[in-house]
Parts: structure tokens; C-alpha cells; sequence
């Protein structure tokens, strides 16, 4: 079973996934789903490259507009499993366009 761990950096809207052991995997195969309030508000593809044991990939996500998001999953897209969740402590908004 692959293994990947997802850490939030909410200050630069990025999620770090790491591949923790087990074969290589596609990174064009995953996604990083954010959510907010239950609802999908951002899908960003990880990458095009493989991902081996102790490799890392930063994806950015968008912060959902005036939705705050609250939680990240890394989701294996052509099956939907997800391999990996991440909850934000302190969702972020996007702030932009406010005076």
C-alpha cells in the first residue's frame, strides 16, 4: 500500500505531500481536493512525474473565495480513494478584493 502524508501550510495556501514507503506512484494520478463546509470548492493536480519513497511535491489550492477552506484531501483521482487528509486548524479565506 502506498503511503503519503499531506502537510497544510495555510500562511502560503500549499499542501506538501510526501511518499513515506511502498513503490513509486504516478503524481499525474492524485489530486488535492479543498473543501469547505463539506463542499469541493478547489481539484489541483499533483504533478506529471513519479513520486518515490521519501520524495516530496508542494501543490498549491485555492482558498475558496469567501468559503473558508477546511479541509485538504489527496485523492488517487482514477479510483476517488483518498490516501491522504488534512483539516485546517484555522480555515483559510481569501481575502482578496476586500477594502
Amino acid at each position: 500500500t502506498v503511503q503519503l502524508t499531506a502537510h497544510v501550510d495555510a500562511s502560503t495556501d500549499a499542501v506538501t505531500i510526501a511518499h513515506a514507503g511502498d513503490d513509486p506512484v504516478a503524481a499525474s494520478e492524485y489530486e488535492v481536493v479543498a473543501y469547505a463546509d463539506g463542499t469541493v470548492v478547489d481539484r489541483t493536480a499533483v504533478g506529471t512525474n513519479r513520486l518515490a519513497t521519501d520524495e516530496r511535491v508542494t501543490v498549491g489550492y485555492a482558498t475558496g473565495g469567501e468559503h473558508a477552506v477546511d479541509e485538504l484531501r489527496v485523492v488517487h483521482a482514477p479510483s476517488e480513494s483518498v490516501v491522504a487528509t488534512a483539516a485546517l486548524a484555522d480555515p483559510v479565506r481569501d481575502l482578496d478584493g476586500l477594502g
